[in-house]
Protein backbone atom coordinates (compact mmCIF):
# COMPACT_ATOMS: atom_id res chain seq x y z
CA UNK A 1 0.00 0.00 0.00
CA UNK A 2 2.80 2.65 0.64
CA UNK A 3 4.60 1.86 -2.31
CA UNK A 4 1.41 2.65 -4.65
CA UNK A 5 -0.01 5.50 -2.61
CA UNK A 6 3.34 7.29 -2.75
CA UNK A 7 3.85 6.59 -5.85
CA UNK A 8 0.91 8.17 -6.44
CA UNK A 9 1.17 11.24 -4.86
CA UNK A 10 4.76 11.57 -6.77
CA UNK A 11 3.05 11.36 -10.14
CA UNK A 12 0.84 13.72 -9.69
CA UNK A 13 4.00 16.48 -10.61
CA UNK A 14 3.65 14.59 -14.43
CA UNK A 15 -0.02 15.59 -14.34
CA UNK A 16 -0.10 19.35 -14.16
CA UNK A 17 0.17 21.22 -17.49
CA UNK A 18 3.45 22.02 -18.91
CA UNK A 19 3.43 25.58 -18.99
CA UNK A 20 2.92 25.09 -15.18
CA UNK A 21 5.67 23.14 -14.38
CA UNK A 22 8.17 24.95 -16.73
CA UNK A 23 7.22 28.13 -14.78
CA UNK A 24 7.28 26.92 -11.51
CA UNK A 25 9.85 24.44 -11.14
CA UNK A 26 10.01 25.19 -7.02
CA UNK A 27 6.87 24.07 -6.65
CA UNK A 28 7.23 21.50 -8.95
CA UNK A 29 10.05 20.49 -6.62
CA UNK A 30 8.06 20.73 -3.51
CA UNK A 31 5.52 18.33 -4.99
CA UNK A 32 8.02 15.68 -5.05
CA UNK A 33 9.55 15.80 -1.77
CA UNK A 34 5.63 16.35 -0.55
CA UNK A 35 5.39 12.67 -2.46
CA UNK A 36 8.50 11.19 -0.36
CA UNK A 37 7.59 12.62 2.50
CA UNK A 38 3.90 10.82 2.31
CA UNK A 39 5.67 8.03 1.79
CA UNK A 40 7.51 7.73 4.92
CA UNK A 41 4.34 7.82 6.38
CA UNK A 42 2.21 5.32 4.65
CA UNK A 43 2.80 2.02 6.60
CA UNK A 44 2.14 3.86 10.19
CA UNK A 45 -0.16 6.22 9.50
CA UNK A 46 -2.17 5.57 5.87
CA UNK A 47 -0.70 1.59 5.84
CA UNK A 48 -2.02 0.42 9.13
CA UNK A 49 -4.75 0.58 11.09
CA UNK A 50 -2.69 -1.40 14.15
CA UNK A 51 -1.90 0.70 17.15
CA UNK A 52 2.22 1.02 17.33
CA UNK A 53 3.78 -0.97 19.33
CA UNK A 54 5.16 2.06 21.60
CA UNK A 55 1.88 3.21 22.23
CA UNK A 56 1.05 -0.42 24.33
CA UNK A 57 4.38 -0.35 26.52
CA UNK A 58 4.13 2.15 29.73
CA UNK A 59 6.18 5.20 30.08
CA UNK A 60 10.01 4.43 30.70
CA UNK A 61 10.24 5.02 34.30
CA UNK A 62 7.11 4.71 35.20
CA UNK A 63 3.60 7.14 34.69
CA UNK A 64 4.76 8.93 38.02
CA UNK A 65 7.11 10.74 35.60
CA UNK A 66 4.53 12.17 33.36
CA UNK A 67 3.59 14.59 36.72
CA UNK A 68 6.82 16.20 36.32
CA UNK A 69 6.28 16.33 32.45
CA UNK A 70 2.70 17.75 32.04
CA UNK A 71 -0.30 18.90 34.00
CA UNK A 72 -3.91 19.07 33.62
CA UNK A 73 -5.70 22.33 32.14
CA UNK A 74 -9.30 23.74 31.26
CA UNK A 75 -10.30 26.57 29.47
CA UNK A 76 -13.54 27.49 30.51
CA UNK A 77 -15.35 30.39 28.03
CA UNK A 78 -19.16 32.22 29.04
CA UNK A 79 -20.76 34.01 26.13
CA UNK A 80 -24.15 35.70 26.84
CA UNK A 81 -26.24 33.23 24.00
CA UNK A 82 -28.63 36.60 23.68
CA UNK A 83 -31.87 33.86 23.79
CA UNK A 84 -34.89 34.05 25.71
CA UNK A 85 -37.33 31.14 26.04
CA UNK A 86 -40.90 32.98 25.87
CA UNK A 87 -42.67 31.05 28.31
CA UNK A 88 -46.28 32.96 26.99
CA UNK A 89 -45.58 31.88 23.57
CA UNK A 90 -44.81 28.77 24.01
CA UNK A 91 -48.23 28.07 25.68
CA UNK A 92 -49.95 29.98 23.89
CA UNK A 93 -48.78 28.08 21.10
CA UNK A 94 -49.87 24.41 22.97
CA UNK A 95 -53.04 25.58 23.54
CA UNK A 96 -53.50 26.50 20.00
CA UNK A 97 -52.78 23.25 19.15
CA UNK A 98 -54.60 21.94 21.55
CA UNK A 99 -51.07 20.06 22.79
CA UNK A 100 -49.25 19.65 25.81
CA UNK A 101 -47.67 22.76 27.34
CA UNK A 102 -44.31 20.58 27.60
CA UNK A 103 -44.57 19.86 23.95
CA UNK A 104 -42.07 22.44 22.87
CA UNK A 105 -40.76 25.92 23.54
CA UNK A 106 -40.27 29.08 21.61
CA UNK A 107 -36.99 30.48 21.85
CA UNK A 108 -36.51 34.57 20.99
CA UNK A 109 -33.35 35.16 19.29
CA UNK A 110 -32.99 38.98 21.45
CA UNK A 111 -30.32 40.24 18.74
CA UNK A 112 -30.01 40.32 15.45
CA UNK A 113 -27.08 41.59 13.25
CA UNK A 114 -25.25 41.92 16.36
CA UNK A 115 -21.80 42.18 14.55
CA UNK A 116 -19.90 42.74 17.72
CA UNK A 117 -21.36 39.60 19.88
CA UNK A 118 -20.13 37.43 16.74
CA UNK A 119 -17.18 38.37 17.33
CA UNK A 120 -16.85 37.47 20.81
CA UNK A 121 -17.54 33.93 19.61
CA UNK A 122 -15.39 34.37 17.14
CA UNK A 123 -12.68 34.69 19.06
CA UNK A 124 -13.68 31.74 21.51
CA UNK A 125 -13.72 29.65 19.10
CA UNK A 126 -10.12 30.56 18.21
CA UNK A 127 -9.18 30.17 21.83
CA UNK A 128 -10.50 26.69 22.02
CA UNK A 129 -8.66 26.05 19.19
CA UNK A 130 -5.54 26.84 20.28
CA UNK A 131 -5.96 25.00 23.30
CA UNK A 132 -6.79 22.40 21.65
CA UNK A 133 -3.46 22.64 19.54
CA UNK A 134 -1.13 22.33 22.50
CA UNK A 135 -3.31 19.79 24.69
CA UNK A 136 -3.86 16.35 24.29
CA UNK A 137 -7.55 14.61 25.38
CA UNK A 138 -7.58 13.23 28.97
CA UNK A 139 -11.18 13.73 30.74
CA UNK A 140 -14.72 13.97 29.35
CA UNK A 141 -14.70 16.54 32.12
CA UNK A 142 -13.08 19.29 29.84
CA UNK A 143 -9.66 18.75 31.11
CA UNK A 144 -6.52 18.28 28.39
CA UNK A 145 -2.92 17.22 29.10
CA UNK A 146 -0.80 20.01 29.16
CA UNK A 147 2.63 19.02 28.30
CA UNK A 148 5.26 21.49 31.13
CA UNK A 149 7.41 22.89 28.14
CA UNK A 150 3.74 24.85 26.43
CA UNK A 151 2.64 26.16 30.08
CA UNK A 152 4.45 29.30 29.70
CA UNK A 153 3.67 29.69 25.73
CA UNK A 154 0.11 28.77 27.15
CA UNK A 155 -0.21 31.61 29.89
CA UNK A 156 1.16 34.08 27.67
CA UNK A 157 -1.36 33.34 24.72
CA UNK A 158 -4.25 33.36 27.46
CA UNK A 159 -3.00 36.88 28.24
CA UNK A 160 -3.40 37.93 24.97
CA UNK A 161 -6.23 36.65 24.80
CA UNK A 162 -7.92 37.52 27.82
CA UNK A 163 -7.19 40.97 27.18
CA UNK A 164 -8.60 40.62 23.59
CA UNK A 165 -11.62 38.90 25.06
CA UNK A 166 -11.99 41.97 27.95
CA UNK A 167 -11.86 44.41 25.01
CA UNK A 168 -14.53 42.82 23.02
CA UNK A 169 -17.00 42.65 25.89
CA UNK A 170 -16.31 46.43 26.66
CA UNK A 171 -16.92 47.32 22.52
CA UNK A 172 -20.17 45.01 22.52
CA UNK A 173 -21.33 46.87 25.44
CA UNK A 174 -20.96 49.76 24.17
CA UNK A 175 -23.41 49.32 21.65
CA UNK A 176 -25.68 47.11 23.24
CA UNK A 177 -28.17 49.61 23.51
CA UNK A 178 -28.64 50.84 19.92
CA UNK A 179 -28.34 46.72 19.14
CA UNK A 180 -31.84 47.01 21.58
CA UNK A 181 -33.14 49.37 19.52
CA UNK A 182 -32.63 47.57 16.09
CA UNK A 183 -34.37 44.49 16.92
CA UNK A 184 -37.57 46.07 18.82
CA UNK A 185 -39.30 46.32 14.93
CA UNK A 186 -38.44 42.88 14.07
CA UNK A 187 -39.40 41.21 17.17
CA UNK A 188 -42.46 43.33 17.57
CA UNK A 189 -45.17 42.30 20.37
CA UNK A 190 -42.49 39.71 20.83
CA UNK A 191 -40.28 41.92 22.43
CA UNK A 192 -39.70 42.81 25.93
CA UNK A 193 -37.73 44.99 28.10
CA UNK A 194 -37.36 42.68 30.72
CA UNK A 195 -35.43 40.62 28.42
CA UNK A 196 -32.33 42.58 28.37
CA UNK A 197 -29.89 42.64 31.18
CA UNK A 198 -28.26 45.48 32.66
CA UNK A 199 -24.70 46.23 31.00
CA UNK A 200 -23.45 45.76 34.38
CA UNK A 201 -25.40 42.53 35.08
CA UNK A 202 -24.66 41.52 31.40
CA UNK A 203 -20.92 42.25 31.77
CA UNK A 204 -20.81 39.06 34.37
CA UNK A 205 -21.91 36.65 31.72
CA UNK A 206 -18.76 37.00 29.67
CA UNK A 207 -15.63 35.40 30.73
CA UNK A 208 -12.54 33.25 30.12
CA UNK A 209 -10.57 31.57 32.67
CA UNK A 210 -7.54 28.83 32.83
CA UNK A 211 -7.59 26.40 35.24
CA UNK A 212 -4.38 24.07 35.63
CA UNK A 213 -4.28 21.35 38.23
CA UNK A 214 -1.63 18.52 38.59
CA UNK A 215 -1.72 15.00 37.40
CA UNK A 216 -3.12 12.70 40.13
CA UNK A 217 -0.89 9.79 41.32
CA UNK A 218 -1.77 6.66 43.18
CA UNK A 219 0.96 7.69 45.95
CA UNK A 220 -0.92 10.83 46.40
CA UNK A 221 -4.26 8.83 47.90
CA UNK A 222 -3.85 8.79 51.92
CA UNK A 223 -7.02 8.86 52.68
CA UNK A 224 -7.90 7.07 56.11
CA UNK A 225 -8.78 3.54 54.94
CA UNK A 226 -7.25 -0.28 54.91
CA UNK A 227 -3.88 -0.78 53.55
CA UNK A 228 -5.98 -3.07 51.16
CA UNK A 229 -8.60 -0.62 49.90
CA UNK A 230 -5.97 2.05 49.55
CA UNK A 231 -3.81 -0.05 47.42
CA UNK A 232 -6.52 -1.13 45.35
CA UNK A 233 -7.96 2.87 45.02
CA UNK A 234 -4.51 3.56 44.28
CA UNK A 235 -4.06 1.33 41.07
CA UNK A 236 -7.12 2.54 39.90
CA UNK A 237 -5.83 5.86 39.92
CA UNK A 238 -2.70 4.29 38.23
CA UNK A 239 -4.70 2.88 36.03
CA UNK A 240 -6.45 5.54 34.76
CA UNK A 241 -3.24 8.14 34.30
CA UNK A 242 -1.79 5.24 32.18
CA UNK A 243 -5.02 4.73 30.12
CA UNK A 244 -5.70 8.69 29.39
CA UNK A 245 -1.73 8.71 28.33
CA UNK A 246 -2.21 6.25 25.81
CA UNK A 247 -5.67 8.49 24.80
CA UNK A 248 -3.57 11.38 24.40
CA UNK A 249 -0.87 9.27 22.34
CA UNK A 250 -3.63 8.20 20.21
CA UNK A 251 -4.80 11.54 19.12
CA UNK A 252 -1.28 12.44 17.91
CA UNK A 253 -1.13 9.31 15.66
CA UNK A 254 -4.65 10.61 14.86
CA UNK A 255 -3.23 14.04 13.54
CA UNK A 256 -0.80 13.14 11.69
CA UNK A 257 -2.85 10.44 10.02
CA UNK A 258 -5.39 13.06 8.94
CA UNK A 259 -2.74 15.58 7.94
CA UNK A 260 -0.95 13.48 5.78
CA UNK A 261 -4.30 11.72 4.39
CA UNK A 262 -5.51 14.84 3.43
CA UNK A 263 -2.38 16.42 1.59
CA UNK A 264 -2.44 12.63 -0.24
CA UNK A 265 -6.37 13.46 -1.21
CA UNK A 266 -5.72 16.61 -2.70
CA UNK A 267 -2.36 15.48 -4.45
CA UNK A 268 -4.77 12.56 -6.02
CA UNK A 269 -7.02 15.05 -7.71
CA UNK A 270 -5.44 16.46 -11.13
CA UNK A 271 -8.35 19.09 -11.12
CA UNK A 272 -7.45 20.84 -7.63
CA UNK A 273 -5.11 23.58 -6.85
CA UNK A 274 -2.19 23.63 -5.29
CA UNK A 275 -1.80 25.14 -1.99
CA UNK A 276 1.07 25.77 0.23
CA UNK A 277 -1.04 25.17 2.77
CA UNK A 278 -1.13 21.68 2.30
CA UNK A 279 2.98 21.76 3.34
CA UNK A 280 2.31 24.37 6.17
CA UNK A 281 -0.11 21.86 7.55
CA UNK A 282 1.83 18.77 7.39
CA UNK A 283 5.15 21.17 9.00
CA UNK A 284 3.11 22.54 11.94
CA UNK A 285 1.74 19.69 12.97
CA UNK A 286 5.75 17.89 12.85
CA UNK A 287 6.68 20.86 14.75
CA UNK A 288 4.74 20.30 17.46
CA UNK A 289 4.32 16.94 18.08
CA UNK A 290 7.82 16.43 19.28
CA UNK A 291 6.39 18.49 22.28
CA UNK A 292 3.07 17.19 22.94
CA UNK A 293 4.76 13.62 22.91
CA UNK A 294 4.84 13.35 26.93
CA UNK A 295 4.69 9.29 26.45
CA UNK A 296 8.13 9.29 25.10
CA UNK A 297 6.69 7.62 21.50
CA UNK A 298 9.82 7.11 19.88
CA UNK A 299 7.98 6.18 16.14
CA UNK A 300 6.22 9.51 16.68
CA UNK A 301 9.31 11.21 17.17
CA UNK A 302 11.21 9.82 14.50
CA UNK A 303 8.32 10.33 11.68
CA UNK A 304 8.31 13.81 12.50
CA UNK A 305 11.88 13.89 12.04
CA UNK A 306 12.18 12.13 8.82
CA UNK A 307 9.38 14.33 7.71
CA UNK A 308 10.63 17.79 8.68
CA UNK A 309 14.07 16.05 6.65
CA UNK A 310 12.15 15.90 3.52
CA UNK A 311 10.79 18.42 3.78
Amino acid sequence: MAGSASESVVSIVGQFPAEFRAKSPTVRRRLTKIGQCSAICQDVILGSQEQPEALMQPMPGGHPMITEKAMLAAVHISIWTAVKHDRKVSRDVADQHGAHQGAGRYNKQLLRGADKLEELRTLAGQIRQHFYKITLPWSDEGFRLLPANFYFDLMARMREFEAGFEQGVESFLGVYPQYIEQVKPELNGLFREEDYPAPDKLRKKFGVKLEVLPIPSGADFRVQMSAEEQARVSREIDANVRESLMRGTEDLWKRLREVVAHMVDRLNEPESRFHGSLVTNVLDIVEILPRLNVNGDADLNRFADQIKERL
